[in-house]
């Protein structure tokens, strides 16, 4: 397994344990490298996401958003399939 596909499963987590970070429907990765989640910050482009060469991962698994990082990027699976994530918007909060 590469390391741009590590976070994309779920982590491995035991009953009770807390979730890292909301579930969302898809992350979507700019053209810089940074993670998004949809409508929850202003960093999105005018244009559809695909038209303006961002990427994006279709239900990333319950804990994804909170373990991407340089150690856990996260490849796009969709769209521009090369863009990879190595650090969350931080105004992207669930």
């Amino acid at each position: 397994m590469g390391r741009e596909e590590r976070a994309e499963g779920p982590p491995e987590r035991s009953r009770g344990a807390a979730t890292r970070g909301p579930v969302a429907e898809r992350i979507l990765i700019s053209p810089n490298g940074m993670a998004h989640l949809p409508d929850k910050c202003n960093h999105h482009p005018d244009i559809g996401h695909a038209e303006a060469g961002w990427g994006w991962v279709m239900w990333p698994g319950e804990g994804v958003w909170g373990l991407i990082s340089e150690q856990r990027p996260l490849r796009a699976t969709h769209g521009r399939t090369d863009r990879i994530a190595r650090v969350r918007c931080r105004h992207c909060v669930g």
